[in-house]
């Protein structure tokens, strides 16, 4: 596949808006808290931390099949099932990335561990919520939860370094890694081929980032080496696309290419370090190789702005925002105890955003707020914050501390763990969805 060539595409409906009917996320909690570290509210319970230790990326080959055929190699606790959904749940790496464990969001409570047959390089949840996707070198597995119980495996051609599971009834899991043919399409229940991606002229890539539109059905591939993006349509009605010198596309003068699957590739200015996904299901945040922030379009695809903002932070540290009457980024720098704001309606930083305390780790929700991990006398605080309206409600706090940096991530149901350097669990939050609950209400910092 020669990526370089000019491309177009039908009109897809999709690409506009996105799908109209998603229902929004509202973010609600049942806190949890630590005896005696902070004052006591309604209904505490007990915080109790657990040791888990950072996920890394090297590690030796091994055989997925022969991993499968010695058993499970999990130890559930009594109440955990081999299969089916769990609710609240975070899956995090052990200390050497061997083994991988589940664990009560809000408590930190293990659930199961399982042993891997190789190193861990990334994971990704099932949309269902039944399963987790690990890539462990070039093994890629599927297992179930919360039980960890092996489901499915096969061999890719690559080490994986980079997973994403997508969801709706077309859902893929995209594995990616370097070399000449970086990306490979799996079915979501058996993990057999549907795609491999191999670049054209002897070329060899490295995939830096991927990022799922589901409102478009498509998923954002970024390049550590190459000066364009790809997006991939994973829908099987993706409209086609057409390849070639295009006079009339209606007299069918181009190559017509499967909709599916086919990488629709744009140049960019420069090869990419990674990408952050906005709001809105055409916008995308990208941070080339230089560390300059630019905003992707994906509707007329290419880069439309290039925000005047110096020394962008990690891309872990910025998140998307959205209110009534603009949406956009917030950045957080280190050791800062405000949010700089980026707006969609002039592509300018507003005025920051005050915080009552050190921003450690931040995540952006589904109803458009931006959850918050503050350290502030002696405790972290999760909070909630409005990022247009400019208010902020704290949602709970722990005494108990980690090494920075530290992480907020989503786990199984409504879960969002932060988690330190080591990938230990210091505090969780998990609610149901209750649609009504009001973004956040005045606070300090508003």
């Amino acid at each position: 596949m020669d990526s370089r060539r000019g491309e177009v595409s039908r009109r897809d409906p999709r690409s506009e808006k996105g799908d109209p009917q998603g229902s929004p996320f509202f973010f609600a909690l049942r806190q949890r808290r630590a005896a005696g570290a902070f004052p006591a509210r309604r209904g505490a319970r007990a915080l109790v931390g657990a040791r888990f230790a950072a996920l890394s990326v090297a590690g030796a080959l091994a055989s997925a099949a022969a991993w499968a055929d010695a058993g499970t190699n999990a130890n559930a606790a009594p109440n955990a099932t081999s299969g089916g959904a769990s609710a609240d749940v975070v899956v995090l790496a052990a200390p050497e990335a061997s083994r991988l464990h589940t664990l009560a969001c809000a408590t930190g409570r293990e659930i199961a561990s399982s042993a891997l047959p190789s190193t861990l390089a990334s994971i990704a949840l099932a949309s269902k919520d039944d399963a987790v996707f690990v890539a462990a070198g070039a093994q890629l597995l599927r297992l179930q939860l919360p039980g960890l119980a092996p489901g499915a495996n096969a061999t890719l051609a690559f080490g994986a370094t980079s997973l994403v599971a997508t969801g709706g009834p077309d859902a893929v899991v995209l594995a990616a890694g370097s070399g000449d043919a970086p990306l490979s399409a799996r079915d979501r229940e058996t993990l057999a081929s549907l795609h491999e991606y191999r670049l054209d002229d002897g070329r060899r890539a490295t995939v830096s980032s991927l990022v799922d539109r589901p409102r478009r059905s498509r998923i954002v591939v970024a390049f550590a080496d190459l000066d364009e993006i790809w997006e991939i349509d994973y829908s099987r009605d993706a409209p086609p696309v057409l390849r070639g010198l295009v006079h009339d596309y209606r007299m069918r003068e181009a190559v017509e290419l499967p909709g599916r699957f086919t990488a629709r590739a744009f140049a960019v200015p420069g090869a990419t370090r990674a990408l952050v996904a906005g709001s809105e299901p055409h916008e995308v945040l990208r941070i080339d190789a230089s560390g300059a922030l630019g905003v992707l379009n994906l509707n007329v695809r290419r880069e439309i702005e290039r925000p005047p903002i110096a020394a962008a932070p990690a891309p872990e540290r910025i998140a998307a925002w959205h209110g009534a009457h603009s949406h956009g980024w917030v950045l957080a720098d280190e050791n800062a105890d405000a949010l700089r704001v980026l707006d969609a309606r002039t592509w300018k930083l507003a005025a920051p955003l005050p915080v009552p305390g050190e921003v450690l780790a931040l995540i952006g929700m589904d109803d458009g707020t931006v959850l918050l991990a503050l350290r502030h006398s002696g405790r972290i605080a999760l909070a909630r914050t409005d990022v247009e309206a400019r208010r902020l409600r704290e949602l709970a706090a722990t005494a108990q501390m980690g090494l920075p940096p530290y992480r907020l991530v989503r786990g199984v149901g409504e879960c969002v763990a932060l988690v330190d350097a080591q990938n230990r669990w210091i505090a969780g939050l998990a609610s149901e969805l209750k649609p009504g609950t009001p973004a956040a209400a005045p606070g300090r910092g508003s």
